[in-house]
């Protein structure tokens, strides 16, 4: 059987619904702008409640049926909803009476005729003026069927699960009812509950705490105590990396706390003043930890670690909805209605593994880099509640309700100190430093290791205390030879906006009370690697400064913007390239300096005062000199800086302050390398003497060498002689104290003191007759006086350079 014209959403007569009238409801609307026309919502509501594919009970025909709820999404400048059911009957539901938040609760009552069946379910929103606003919502398919409806009076503790149908409930002070699931118990007269009715928390990984609904024809009294589940942890993941391999580990997220729900038609909800109604508290998301994979072979690169924390479970949501009745309390009292909160996010470990070693050959591997993103933080549960008073006598503010125990959003989990990043260690090698030496101008690709990464996601949610952002921090790794620097990214988690409360959009006697402000972004602060020694370019630096929360509850109460962050980023340093000077080259181009990127958070927006920007730090990093070679090479560029300071958040009446750029260095391009230093020959004394020891420089071991720089040959404790001096031919020389004899060159013959014969001489030995001398030094005279020879070991003890110049001295036979 159809059902002949629209039915209202409340059953009775004018006088008992108490309806207010479309004029008084568009005022209202008005009134409450910031409430229902800035709440979230598009042209197209979505259901939420019942959810698709649920099954409702009725009772059979022509007996009374339950009221059941309606949660759906809001639309912009609704202020009514037209709810349409199709099936066996249609029918057709106008919701004057609703209540506004983060979404719209509202409830209806299926007539006595009303046929057993498969229906689709669809909302379209109204204007003050009755002209339908945008379309309607995607239909939800549900079930309705029939059930005898009995008294619920339970003598002893018992398990509660699903749909519930009763005549009238009442659980008496010595039971306690557990819903070990999802309970609805749909009432056709009065509630009253003295003893508990709660929920079991979630059993597994994941799973959400059990939640309560219940819905009165005749009325709802708590003494008691109702209270639904908290939700589940999320599970904790721990993956080890195989050798050389990367590990990501990903936290479970958690499960929401579950809700509580009460909804009287035409009639009161009292809260007397030993009772206590409670959502469940969100989980805290399971961590994450990733240990990578060392490189075992040579030169080969360990692992990444890559951790992303479980998400926070939702706190449940709490909903109080007396439509065509009041809200009554017998006193206020702490803690009487707790919308609880949201879960904290998993906290994350990532460990890169540790390089392996290099070779002569090889370079060394490179210490894995990592990545960490933090859990985010659950919100807070919604807060829908009607007015406390019909009259607007009696008025209790929210404050002094205090639902203020638990109303905060989850925090966002951590990334610091327990709970962090690390590179892994670079692998080492004994012969790199003289293979890098010897590299010359051609040093290789060399390498860079991946990005470091720690990005704390966004802090819950609450309608009176929100998450704060957590701080990030993110350093970069050195390269390896030529390899640039590796990349940092810092992103500061944001904070959490506060939720606006559901009110009944129809009455006065509702207060707040009580001051709101959003959470505090979280700082960053990025500092990337520098270029390897060989030249590398330094890596860039990203940092970006958590975002302020926002509010939006209504006109009139203290609210205030969250204060965007702080971010600080520094480029990593450019290092100055090998020498080009063996042959000499060009020589290369110094490493470039970093990038520096700094973006302060943006404050959040309030209906009062908008928060503070987040200041900007950014410095470019250094370049490195230019290589040295013929013509030397130019320093490299360096880091350039590019801070952003946060913009404030707006306010209705005071907007925020902007942050500030305190610091904005682009350093200059780095030095020209050296030019190749000039090269000669070199007279480098030996260690030891003759066969008897000798003197500690004897003739017989001094070495002339061609194409030696000055401060190579000063490292040899040597005599350097001239720029592009070459060996002359060899000449004997003589030793006249030990009569030693050696074909050496002249120069550093002399340079040592001993005497040389003369060209073409040659050592001849001593034959004839034996008398210790060799036979070519027989006649010769010494080429330096014995005061020379004095002034020649003070002028070496101290370190000068002596240049000699040729004194041939030719022995005739």
């Amino acid at each position: 059987m159809k059902s002949e014209g629209r039915q209202d959403a409340i059953q009775g007569t004018p006088d008992q619904r108490r309806r207010p009238s479309r004029v008084l409801m568009w005022a209202l609307g008005i009134a409450f702008a910031n409430i229902t026309v800035h709440a979230h919502g598009e042209m197209q509501p979505q259901i939420i409640e019942p959810p698709h594919g649920a099954t409702l009970l009725i009772t059979a025909s022509s007996l009374a049926n339950p009221p059941i709820v309606l949660t759906f999404t809001h639309v912009a400048d609704a202020v009514s909803y037209i709810v349409e059911v199709s099936g066996s009957s249609d029918l057709s539901f106008e919701l004057t009476d609703i209540a506004v938040g983060e979404v719209v609760v509202g409830g209806i009552v299926f007539p006595p005729e009303t046929t057993p069946g498969i229906y689709a379910i669809r909302i379209q929103g109204s204007d003050a003026f009755g002209q339908p606003i945008g379309e309607f919502s995607e239909p939800v398919s549900l079930e309705l069927a029939v059930a005898q409806a009995e008294p619920f009076a339970p003598g002893m503790d018992v398990d509660l699960s699903g749909v519930v149908l009763a005549s009238s409930v009442s659980i008496s002070p010595a039971v306690t009812v557990t819903a070990i699931d999802d309970v609805r118990i749909l009432c056709l007269g009065s509630v009253s509950i003295e003893g508990e009715l709660v929920g079991r928390d979630g059993q597994s990984y994941g799973d959400d705490g059990a939640s309560i609904t219940i819905t009165a024809g005749d009325g709802i009294s708590v003494w008691g105590r109702i209270g639904a589940g908290n939700g589940a942890l999320g599970e904790d993941v721990t993956v080890m990396g195989a050798e050389g391999e990367p590990a990501v580990a990903v936290g479970g997220d958690a499960g929401n706390g579950g809700a509580v729900t009460l909804l009287a038609f035409g009639s009161d909800v009292h809260l007397g003043s030993s009772s206590r109604v409670a959502t469940g508290v969100g989980g805290a998301g399971g961590s994450a930890t990733a240990h990578a994979g060392d490189g075992t072979d040579v030169g080969q690169d360990a692992g990444n670690g890559t951790a992303d924390g479980g998400a926070g479970g939702n706190g449940g949501d709490l909903t109080i909805f007396t439509p065509g009745g009041t809200l009554s309390v017998e006193s206020v009292v702490p803690g009487l209605l707790v919308s609880n909160d949201g879960g904290t996010g998993g906290d994350v470990e990532a460990i890169g593994g540790d390089g392996g070693d290099g070779d002569a050959d090889t370079l060394p591997g490179l210490g894995g880099s990592c990545s960490t993103a933090a859990g985010r933080g659950g919100d807070s549960g919604n807060l829908t509640l009607t007015t406390l008073d019909w009259d607007g006598d009696g008025v209790v503010t929210l404050a002094e309700f205090a639902v203020v125990t638990g109303a905060g959003g989850g925090l966002a989990g951590s990334a610091g100190m327990s709970s962090r990043g690390i590179s892994g260690k670079d692998g080492y090698g004994e012969s790199i430093a003289f293979r890098t030496l010897r590299a010359d101008c051609d040093p290789g690709p060399g390498k860079t290791p991946d990005p470091v990464t720690n990005t704390p996601k966004k802090a819950g949610d609450g309608w009176l205390y929100p998450g704060t952002g957590k701080f990030a921090r993110a350093v970069g790794k050195s390269g390896i030879g030529s390899g640039k620097g590796g990349d940092a990214v810092a992103k500061g988690g944001a904070g959490g906006n506060v939720k606006r409360i559901g009110l009944s959009a129809g009455y006065f006697g509702l207060q707040y009370g009580f001051v709101v402000t959003g959470g505090n972004g979280g700082g960053a602060d990025a500092t990337a690697g520098a270029g390897g020694s060989s030249g590398g370019d330094g890596g860039d630096a990203i940092a970006e400064g958590g975002k302020g929360g926002s509010t939006g509850i209504a006109p009139g109460i203290d609210q205030y913007g969250g204060n965007g962050a702080t971010a600080v980023a520094t480029g990593g340093n450019g290092m100055k390239p090998v020498s080009c000077c063996d042959p000499p080259k060009k020589g290369l181009i110094g490493g470039k300096g970093g990038a520096a990127n700094a973006a302060g958070g943006d404050g959040g927006d309030a209906n009062n005062t908008g928060g503070n920007g987040g200041d900007a730090f950014a410095r470019g990093g250094t370049p490195g000199p230019g290589g040295d070679g013929e013509p030397p090479g130019a320093g490299g560029p360096g880091g350039v800086a590019s801070p952003i300071a946060g913009g404030h958040g707006t306010g209705f009446l005071f907007n925020g302050v902007d942050g500030n750029v305190l610091l904005d260095v682009d350093p200059p391009d780095g030095p020209l390398g050296n030019p190749c230093p000039k090269r000669g020959k070199c007279c480098k004394p030996g260690s030891g003497g003759g066969e008897d020891g000798g003197r500690a420089r004897n003739v017989l071991d001094i070495t002339c060498i061609e194409g030696i720089t000055e401060v190579e040959c000063d490292a040899f404790g040597g005599v350097f002689f001239g720029e592009d001096a070459t060996c002359w031919p060899t000449e004997a020389c003589c030793d006249m104290e030990t009569g030693d004899c050696a074909d050496i060159d002249p120069d550093c013959c002399e340079a040592f003191g001993f005497s040389p014969v003369g060209g073409g001489s040659v050592c001849l030995g001593d034959a004839d007759p034996v008398d210790g001398i060799d036979d070519a030094c027989g006649e010769i005279t010494p080429a330096v006086s014995t005061w020379g020879m004095v002034v020649i070991a003070v002028l070496l003890l101290i370190g000068m350079t002596i240049k000699f110049g040729r004194r041939r001295t030719v022995k005739t036979t």
